[in-house]
């Protein structure tokens, strides 16, 4: 090892007083004090083998004679290495690397000892050693508890270890793999292209769609721009993950949304119902705006993005359609058709230009059908006298109104004087005639409907308005007689009166 003077035979401190060192090289030198057992860094330097001109005569100033010497006296701990260094002085870059100290785990050791461990004494002493491998750089840091964002940030930028590669593999070797860690030393080294940071992020395999969107966030990359260039780069580019990033990032307005799918090329209008629903927007208004920002217009697509939805009222659909300027009759007539939820009311044009002595004769058609359809339905309910079932098919106002008193008390009086007639006619006397009253509208279909609309038929209709039409029935002398009146409510012809 090291001798703090050049004669054969010297006095030593204690507590090796007793030891008597004779020798005239390094060997024999580093053979005795091993044979004694002194290979403890401490000891060494308590037998005087600091001084600066012992070692120059004995030729160990220089580091690689120094390393020499502790090899030779088996001194090959880290720490142990570091304490002697300290006490010789030999701390700067070259001397380390004489010593061969530049594997990882071994070199922080050394320069835990010798106090390099700020990032700005770190970054010229890693660059003299010639440690400019990332997972090197990494392992260093990581052993030295190196692990604020600023600091690691100051020891890649110094190293030059800036591109995302690089980033991303001292961050492993460090293993800090977490989102908010990675989003800090991103940002402290001011790397914030969507591509570079998607490179980072796949690099550590971070590519959980919450994960994701903490970094984005973090990053201040929530743009449409942004989020979309890193979920491309990173392949998330499919519905699922692409909502997801959304909802964490709690992104729901709808131009944002309709930026970052077009960004990430979902626009068919599959791919848009599947994120929509993912992110629970299915309020008319909002489905209306996205499909406008992303030019779904045509009423195929349209259709397919509110069936999948669940989006098939006519009043939803048309305040849809007012959403993307599309107020034409034929337009919500062409989706509610695709939806199959047109009836045929609804191809006819709205009511300012519409006009009932000019209906097409295929729409007349198949409104009459609808009609006749449902006045076959009411006479099986009239026949089997089902109140429940026959309330169903009234207008809410035409139920309210058959409640009422005075329409209770006029039909009442109706009943009456009609029970009186027909008793006339049979011969009785009109004035024993017992008078029925009318108390709910239960009585009302006992009594009035019930014996006078079980065999109604249709024999023509006419249209009052795009809504509202009259279903008449023809006697026998030619006249038309008013059955119905009926009015499109919530996807269903009701009697209204």
């Amino acid at each position: 090892m090291l001798l703090a003077c050049a004669t054969p035979a010297q006095e030593v401190p204690e507590p090796f007083a007793h030891v008597t060192l004779d020798f005239t090289d390094l060997e024999t030198l580093a053979a005795s004090l091993a044979d004694i057992g002194i290979t403890d860094a401490a000891a060494l330097i308590a037998l005087g083998l600091s001084n600066p001109e012992a070692l120059e005569a004995l030729g160990l100033a220089d580091p690689a004679a120094l390393t020499a010497a502790l090899a030779a006296l088996g001194v090959t701990d880290p720490a142990a290495v570091a304490v002697a260094l300290a006490a010789l002085g030999i701390t700067d870059p070259a001397g380390l690397a004489a010593l061969g100290l530049t594997e990882p785990s071994a070199l922080a050791a050394a320069l835990a000892v010798l106090g390099i461990t700020d990032a700005e004494l770190l970054v010229p002493t890693l660059a003299a050693l010639g440690v400019s491998d990332p997972a090197a750089v990494g392992m260093v840091l990581a052993a030295l508890g190196v692990t604020d964002p600023a600091s690691v940030a100051t020891v890649l930028e110094g190293l030059g270890l800036t591109d995302p590669a690089s980033i991303a593999t001292a961050l492993a070797a460090m293993g800090r793999t977490d989102p908010s860690s990675v989003a800090a030393v991103l940002a402290a080294l001011g790397v914030t292209d969507p591509a570079s940071v998607a490179a980072v992020l796949a690099g550590l395999g971070i590519t959980n769609p919450e994960a994701v969107a903490v970094v984005l966030a973090a990053l201040g990359l929530t743009d449409p721009a942004s989020i979309a260039g890193v979920l491309v780069n990173l392949g998330l580019t499919e519905p699922p993950p692409v909502a997801r990033v959304l909802a964490a990032l709690g992104l729901t307005d709808p131009a944002t949304i309709a930026s970052v799918l077009a960004g990430v090329g979902l626009t068919d209008p599959a791919y848009v119902t599947a994120v929509l629903a993912a992110l629970g927007i299915t309020d008319p208004a909002s489905v209306g705006a996205v499909l406008a920002a992303l030019g779904i217009t045509d009423p195929a697509s349209v259709a397919t993005v509110l069936a999948g939805l669940g989006i098939t009222n006519p009043e939803d659909v048309a305040v849809v359609l007012a959403a993307l300027g599309l107020t034409d009759a034929a337009s919500l007539a062409a989706v509610l058709t695709a939806l199959g939820q047109m009836p045929a009311v609804a191809a006819l044009p709205l009511d300012e230009l519409f006009d009932p002595q000019n209906v097409a004769i295929e729409i007349y058609e198949e409104v009459m059908e609808e009609v006749r359809t449902l006045i076959a339905k009411l006479n099986l309910i009239i026949r089997a006298r089902n109140y429940t079932e026959w309330v169903t098919h009234l207008a809410e106002a035409h139920y309210m109104e058959i409640n009422s008193e005075p329409f209770l008390a006029a039909r009442t009086e109706a009943l009456f004087r009609r029970d009186q007639t027909v008793a006339r006619n049979l011969g009785r006397n009109p004035a024993l005639v017992q008078r029925r009253i009318l108390n709910s509208s239960r009585d009302f279909f006992e009594y009035i409907v019930v014996p006078a609309r079980s065999n109604d038929r249709v024999d023509d209709i006419g249209f009052i308005s795009r809504t509202r039409v009259v279903a008449f029935t023809i006697d026998g002398w030619g006249n038309r007689l008013i059955l119905y009146t009926l009015e499109f409510i919530n996807d269903n012809w009701r009697i209204v009166s």
